[in-house]
This record gives C-alpha cells, structure tokens and sequence, in this order.
C-alpha cells in the first residue's frame, strides 16, 4: 500500500484497474487509494483518479473569490447546492456493503459528490471520499470506470441512501465502531441534517438474524481482522456476531478486460514480477545505473514518471537480495514494542492535543486544526488560522504549539528559544515534551533526554491522538532508531512493514515519512553500489 504515495497523477486509472478487480476488495482498496492520494496532491488530481485521461488533460475550472478549501466548502456550504442525483451498488441489500454516491450540482453545472462505501452488517461506514466542483462529464465518467470493476450502480431516492448511511452509523456505534474520520469530519456534512424532516426507512442491519456481520473481504490485514474479532467477542461474546468470509467474486471481471485476471497489487509489484525477478544482481546493478547516472542523480524524483517507478521497483529488488528477513523480523518486533499504543481520535475529548480546552466540541476543535494543517505553508494564512482558533477557545497549550510550528527550524535561535518557553509553561504537555526531549539529543547530545523521550509512551495513564502518535513515530524514527545518519536497509524495510501493517488512520506525516524514505532508499543504494565498485 505504501508504496502507491509515490505514484504520479497519470498511472492512477492503471493501478486502480489493477487494484479493483475483485467486488468488495476492489472498493475498498479504491477508497483507500483516492483518500491516500487526495491528501499528497491537489483535489484536482485527486479526483482524476475516478476519471478517464481526457479529463487528466483538463484544468480545473477558475473561480474567482473562492476562499474556502473543498473541505471547508463541503463542510459549510454544500447543503445550500440542490441534490443532482444518489446512486447506490444494486448488490447491496445482499452483500451488506453500500457504494453510495450523492452528487450535488453548482449554478455553474459543476458536480461536487461524495463517496461512502457503507458496511450495515458490522462497521458502518468503512471509508468515504469526495471530489470538488468537477465538470459533470468527470462524474459521469466515475460511474463508467467503477461499472467496469464490478460496482453497479442505480438511482435511489435521497431518503433511501441517507438512512441507510445513519443507520449502519448508528448500528455500530452501538458495537463500539466508530465511522471514518472524514465521514465525521468532512462528508457527514454533505448529507443533509439527520431530523424528522427526513422521513424515516427501517433498514436492516446485522446479519439474518439481526446479530453484527463482519465480512472478511480479503483486504483487512491479519492484524485488523483479530482486532474487529476480539472487539466483538468482548462487546457481545463468542457465537453472537457472525463472522463471514467473502467469495471471489469472479463473476465482476473478464479474462479479457484491461484489468488481467491475476491479482495485481499495483504498479511497482507488475514490474518485479514481470521484468526483474530472474535477473542476476549484476543486471540489476546495469539498470539501476542506466536511470540513477550522474545526469540525473540531482532528483531521482525528476525522473519521467516511468523511470522513476522502474528505479524504485529495481531499488526494491535490490534490497530484497541484499537482506536478512530475520534482521528485518527482530527490529519489527523492536518497532512493535516501542511504538505500540492505542491512540483515539483526533476529535474524542478529553486527550492530550486539546488540553486545557472546554465548551467546544471535538468536531469542531478538529475541524480548526485541519485548517491550520491545511495553510501551514503560507505563514500569513497560518497566523490567521491561529488568530480564529484563539478567538474561539482562548490560551491553551494548543495555541503556543501552532505558533511553534510557525517558526522556520532553520532558525535555530528562535526556535529553541520558543521551544524552550513552551516546555517551560507546559511541562507534562505530551507534544512539547516529545519536542523538547529531541531537541536536548539532537541538539545537544543530552543522552537522558534520549531516555526520556523513549519512555513517553510507557505512561499508563497517557492518551494520544492519532496525530500525535504520527509526531511520535517520524521522529523516533530520527532519534532512537537513527534511521537517516546510520543507513541500514533492514531497518527501513521493518520500518517501512511497520507503518504499512499498523491500524491507526492513515496521516499526513507517516505517509511523507514513507515517501521520504524511498528517496533516502534510493541515494543510499547508490551509494552502497558505488562504495562496492570501488572496494
């Protein structure tokens, strides 16, 4: 899965045709892939992933005065554009999984739709996306490219769709299943208000006999399945859910389609498999050179697309040759044990990122976050941001991180010192106490403050955010594990395995960590390649 981070914009149609081939696995992996996409590329190459290459061709309609993100849209206008239509998998009532799209539609003849793949035996909604202010043709042609996967589709009534969304939400909740972060966060809005105005649809929920459904469908880690089991048999008890595992489903694709009939994992596996496993390690060594030569050693990333996924592919196979699987297996089960926690969400309260703030709900405190996140790059909307934030939830430590965050770390005088205020004020603040502990290591090379920031996570009582366990992992992975001065494939590769494997929602700085390590992958291959010619 990580490795679809560094796809560019135009192989999105061919890994999603060969990620797709099967039923449910194929939406789910879909889902997975926009909102993986969507949160490393601009929404108008997000959405291009549910279009065709005509529409990759296309600029994004211009809009002037347009402020708001398309989440922040969504989230407070788009209730105001009429419904266009809703769509929902003819196989649902069925298989107890809902693909159900609701499109809305601009003054403009612009399409803004949302996506849920709804699961009413069990979990409720397991993933949501969304594409933003798109001609219609690129809507149409979604429902085209999902068709040709297996996912048929039909008009229903909005009532219809909107309760079965808030009734596989509320059937799971009461098991303890909480909808997708950004169904919470971002598509819910997209729905209409949940009241007695929406006349009510008894949906049924569960499997035959009422009792929770989980359906295998042959995506979820092993991890993830023993995690939904074990959460069932503690909510309800062994022989009261119902525990299912999904057919093949090959009936949804055609040996002669596009998609081959082999289970393709995506891009970088195709070339392994077909072009690279067989050769010998000096051929590999000739390929890797014909595309990382001194021309193009600057930016392995400047690369034609396609070169540079063969470069990656080949780096990989490179690795594999050149690792022990029992190193590899030791420093996971290091990782495991280091940075193993059960983080909640961003927007459940009270926990650490939001201490000291009362009279807000979490949805609303996370929601002000996301768009701090959002501007972080442009200092003037960054302080803006924080200016709003400040006016709705007064002095908090939340405030001091932001403006922390601010400061260029370039500027190491002004850094530190802000820092160290920080600390100073909130000393049992988890994020300042990650920050100050790297810092005395990093910075200067106070080896009990590498002890301190290792134990962080040994506090019984402690509870973390998603977001900050995601803080805590990148710079682990600087400080303890040393992974960018002392270059080690094995570490990377049980690094790489351990943030692929883990169950918390995919964020924004674990993913940039991958991304960021295939790069070093690359220059540190090259370099251990080139130290061996010279012996």
């Amino acid at each position: 899965m990580f490795r679809l981070v560094f796809f560019t914009n135009k192989m999105f149609k061919s890994v999603a045709c060969a990620l797709t081939e099967k039923s449910f696995l194929g939406q789910q992996t879909f889902f997975k892939l926009f909102r993986l996409e969507r949160s490393n590329f601009s929404s108008k190459f997000a959405s291009v992933f549910m279009t065709n290459n005509y529409y990759m061709s296309k600029r994004k309609p211009q809009h002037k005065n347009v402020i708001l993100s398309p989440e922040n849209y969504i989230r407070q206008r788009s209730r105001n554009l009429p419904i266009y239509e809703c769509q929902i998998s003819n196989t649902w009532r069925d298989e107890k999984i809902a693909h159900i799209t609701i499109a809305r539609k601009h003054v403009s003849g612009n399409i803004t739709f949302c996506i849920y793949l709804v699961d009413t035996g069990c979990l409720g909604v397991r993933e949501t996306a969304y594409t933003y202010n798109e001609p219609q043709e690129a809507y149409e042609t979604y429902h085209k490219e999902i068709e040709k996967v297996g996912i048929i589709s039909e008009k229903a009534p909005y009532d219809l769709v909107h309760n079965i969304i808030y009734a596989a939400v509320e059937y799971a909740e009461e098991y303890g299943f909480e909808p997708h972060k950004d169904f919470r966060l971002i598509t819910k809005y997209f729905l209409e208000e949940d009241t007695e105005d929406i006349p009510l649809i008894e949906i049924e929920c569960g499997g035959e006999d009422g009792k929770p459904q989980y359906t295998e469908n042959g995506l979820d880690s092993p991890a993830r399945i023993k995690q939904i089991i074990k959460h069932l048999e503690k909510t309800v008890g062994e022989g009261n859910y119902h525990y299912v595992i999904a057919p093949n489903d090959d009936e949804y694709y055609d040996e002669d389609d596009d998609c081959d009939d082999e289970e393709l994992e995506d891009e970088i596996e195709r070339i392994k498999e077909e072009e690279l496993y067989g050769l010998s390690i000096e051929d590999l060594k000739e390929r890797f050179f014909d595309l990382f030569n001194e021309e193009k050693i600057e930016d392995p990333t400047a690369l034609p697309e396609n070169e540079y996924v063969q470069l990656t592919a080949i780096t990989e196979v490179l690795i594999e040759e050149l690792t022990d699987d029992e190193i590899i297996t030791d420093y996971y089960s290091e990782l495991s044990e280091d940075l193993t926690i059960d983080a909640v969400e961003n927007n459940q309260t009270p926990n650490s990122l939001f201490q000291g703030i009362q009279d807000i709900d979490g949805d609303t405190l996370e929601n002000l976050f996301n768009e701090f996140l959002e501007v972080l790059s442009n200092k003037k909307k960054a302080q803006k941001a924080i200016s709003e934030l400040e006016s709705k939830v007064g002095n908090a430590p939340l405030l001091d991180y932001l403006n922390l965050l601010c400061i260029n770390p370039t500027n190491k005088k002004k850094y530190n010192k802000a820092l160290e205020e920080c600390y100073r004020k909130y000393p049992d603040y988890f994020l300042f106490k990650m920050l100050w502990h790297e810092y005395r290591f990093i910075e200067q090379g106070v080896e009990e403050s590498l002890e301190k920031f290792k134990s962080l996570l040994n506090d019984n009582n402690l509870t973390i955010t998603h977001y900050e366990h995601a803080e805590y992992i990148v710079r682990y992975a600087n400080t303890c594990y040393n992974i960018f001065d002392e270059f080690n494939f094995e570490k990377v590769v049980a690094l790489e395995e351990f943030l692929v494997d883990d169950e918390r929602p995919v964020e924004y700085k674990t993913m940039t960590l991958l991304a960021t390590l295939n790069i070093i992958k690359i220059y540190e291959m090259a370099t251990y390649l080139i130290d061996e010619q010279l012996g």
